[in-house]
């Protein structure tokens, strides 16, 4: 019975001063050293699963990006082939132009103006933008010919989408946004509300009109 009360007795004392030097050591905290606390920690590596995935999803990305740029660039150069003088075209945008009228520095309506403005003493400049090659004619006897003479080959124009708001539906039925057949058939129902005389009465209105326009 008295061993076991002394191996007891023993105990606590170890335990006791145990905890005690260990408040000196950190009370006197230049007696500690990082091996005193700090025990081996083995590096975990990722899975090889892990390495692969990230490996095909930049892999895809640079693929990705990759068709982008030959898709939007793909084009350029094309006009000056055919000796058509061509504005310098620029990734992703295909044209300065473009870039400024989606940051909406410059509204759609005067998208190529500049282009206009920079080659105008040439009868027609091409451009890019997203990808599509835009020619710009800005000889008035070659749009004259285009619309009147060869106008079978120039019928359709470019579309503009409005999406599904309130306008849409009057927009998407304008006959500068419709093209084919459907076309023709507006065309036809609009046409003898343009005749000469019919013109010459609405003229006034056409001139107070295009100067509100003008000055607001």
């Amino acid at each position: 019975m008295k061993r076991n009360i002394t191996a007891i007795t023993k105990t606590i004392n170890k335990l006791f001063y145990g905890e005690v030097r260990m408040l000196n050591i950190l009370e006197n905290r230049t007696n500690i050293y990082p091996y005193h606390f700090l025990q081996k920690r083995t590096v975990r590596r990722l899975p090889k699963s892990c390495f692969k995935m990230w490996l095909v999803i930049i892999l895809f990305l640079i693929g990705v990006a990759t068709f982008l740029y030959y898709y939007l660039t793909k084009d350029f150069g094309q006009f000056k082939k055919y000796g058509i003088p061509e504005h310098d075209g620029s990734f992703p945008f295909g044209s300065k132009e473009t870039l400024e009228m989606f940051t909406g520095q410059r509204p759609i309506t005067r998208g190529a103006e500049p282009i206009y403005l920079k080659y105008k003493q040439h009868k027609v400049v091409g451009y890019h933008s997203l990808g599509n090659m835009t020619l710009v004619v800005n000889d008035l006897d070659l749009v004259k010919q285009m619309f009147i003479k060869d106008f079978d080959h120039f019928v359709d124009r470019r579309k503009v989408n409005l999406g599904t708001g309130p306008l849409a539906k009057y927009f998407d039925n304008n006959l500068l946004n419709l093209d084919g057949d459907q076309w023709k058939e507006m065309r036809s129902t609009v046409s003898p509300a343009f005749t000469s005389g019919k013109l010459r009465v609405m003229c006034k209105l056409i001139d107070k009109v295009s100067h509100t326009a003008f000055t607001v």
